[in-house]
């Protein structure tokens, strides 16, 4: 719903092919699942009837086959890219982190909060200026929330209700001046200078209003044409998303959604798309 309001009011949902993240694993709704995917789909179809034609028609068009062709012949031939080409330009990184601040929050669901204490820790460490990291979810226990607190390290750390989630994340945003916020999900694998990658690309157009990598997870954002999982561990999406700077594209396309699992939304579009049109009684966020 927020991508294609986001769409409706002139900003675009765009991919950056350039960077890759994976999802390591988590039952997060487990025995719900099908039933909340299935009725937040009659809701998502009834405010945008055209949303999957839009959807079927940018698979079919395929813009990422070129790129998956080219890194399963890397794969095929065990080439490796040297390592120092591995880093995004160090200049590059350095001016942002010098001069963007961004807030980041983490969405914890049933079953992945053993997973948020890593995916906070890479974020905390991230190229940016991290300014403030928001635990968002219903089910983080009070025995995990000290081990959440130390990966965040000097960063400030609050946890919020999914309900309260858009609201503080507004306000951090007026308070702080940040330029937007960084939403993953526990259990998402982000590689080295992935936020500068995305940030990179909001930052040269005001035109855009979310910014999502490559994964492992989304047909839309599919790196791989057949995603196995024992293929796609920690060690090998590393090197997945090794491949996808060096061969895929500097600069982004449209795509019809964002990648919620983790996308870079900019402050101004938080503050201008706050009003959720969809049900707000679901346990998950709400935009």
């Amino acid at each position: 719903d927020f991508s294609m309001r986001a769409a409706e009011k002139g900003w675009s949902n765009v991919l950056c092919a350039d960077t890759f993240v994976f999802h390591q694993g988590g039952a997060s709704f487990q025995a719900e699942k099908t039933g909340l995917q299935s009725s937040a789909g009659e809701v998502l179809r009834a405010l945008h009837p055209d949303y999957e034609e839009k959807v079927h028609r940018f698979i079919l068009h395929d813009p990422l086959r070129e790129l998956r062709q080219a890194i399963d012949i890397e794969l095929a031939m065990e080439r490796r890219p040297k390592q120092s080409e591995r880093r995004v330009e160090p200049d590059m990184a350095s001016a942002l982190a010098n001069t963007m601040k961004t807030i980041v929050c983490v969405n914890v669901q049933t079953d992945t909060t053993r997973f948020a204490a890593e995916t906070i820790r890479c974020l905390a460490s991230g190229s940016l200026t991290c300014v403030g990291i928001f635990v968002a979810g219903d089910s983080v226990e009070s025995s995990d929330k000290d081990a959440l607190v130390a990966a965040a390290g000097d960063i400030p750390l609050a946890f919020v209700s999914s309900r309260e989630c858009l609201s503080a994340l507004k306000n951090n945003l007026r308070d702080t001046g940040a330029a937007g916020v960084f939403l993953v999900s526990a259990g998402m694998y982000v590689p080295y200078a992935f936020d500068v990658r995305l940030a990179k690309i909001a930052m040269q157009d005001a035109s855009v209003g979310t910014v999502s990598p490559l994964s492992d997870i989304s047909s839309v954002h599919r790196l791989r044409e057949l995603a196995v999982a024992d293929e796609l561990q920690t060690k090998n999406a590393s090197r997945l998303d090794r491949l996808a700077f060096l061969l895929g594209q500097k600069t982004y396309f449209e795509v019809p959604e964002c990648l919620f699992e983790c996308c870079f939304i900019p402050a101004t579009v938080i503050e201008r798309l706050s009003q959720p049109r969809a049900r707000s009684d679901s346990s998950t966020f709400t935009w």
